[in-house]
């Protein structure tokens, strides 16, 4: 067996720890497979690392190492030929804390795709933002966007997009994307596209 993937064959008891996902349904006969939290220890190279922080001894204030800013810029240049200064970067500790940040940002209405990441829906609620849902349709185990359903949930005021979702498989075919472009240019709106971070097209 490769010794790089033996990490998946140890099992780590996470039990009567600090753990939201072990601890929601503690003392109860159910495998708690309700949130996105592998019970995998994390990489040798990534413990090593923290160790090495570890051993300083001082936890003050810290920023992203100049490596980590190059090498998003690099990929967002690469993958999607944009190219951007580092300062426009805002770094955020993770995706629900950036959607609450956006929804506050833009001032009009939230669309959003469901099913979908629950705090894709309590986000722009939290904000004083009006959400607007396009449920998608599933056929042949896909999910799919109805042109119709994306019309009616649009409104003059949509400035936020939504793309569905993190936890379903979908498919986003040339005519929806066309569509979406079509809807933008009708309604005549500036829409912020927040993608989910482990969306299968």
């Amino acid at each position: 067996m490769n010794p790089r993937l033996s990490i998946f064959d140890t099992s780590i008891d996470r039990r009567g720890t600090d753990s939201i996902k072990w601890s929601k349904y503690a003392g109860r006969d159910i495998l708690p497979l309700w949130v996105a939290d592998m019970d995998f220890a994390a990489p040798p190279p990534v413990l090593a690392a923290l160790q090495q922080r570890i051993g300083q001894g001082v936890f003050g204030y810290g920023g992203p190492w100049p490596s980590l800013t190059e090498s998003v810029l690099a990929h967002l240049e690469s993958q999607y030929s944009w190219k951007m200064e580092p300062e426009w970067i805002v770094w955020l500790p993770g995706l629900v804390t950036g959607l609450n940040v956006a929804c506050r940002a833009v001032d009009g209405d939230v669309l959003t795709a469901t099913p979908i990441y629950p705090p894709f829906l309590s986000a722009p609620l939290f904000s004083g933002r009006q959400l607007n849902r396009c449920e998608l349709t599933q056929s042949n185990g896909e999910w799919h966007w109805e042109k119709s359903a994306l019309k009616n949930a649009l409104t003059v005021t949509s400035k936020l997009f939504c793309s569905a979702t993190r936890t379903t498989r979908w498919v986003a075919a040339g005519a929806v994307t066309n569509c979406l472009i079509w809807l933008v240019l009708q309604k005549k709106t500036i829409w912020w596209f927040v993608p989910t971070k482990s969306t299968a097209a």
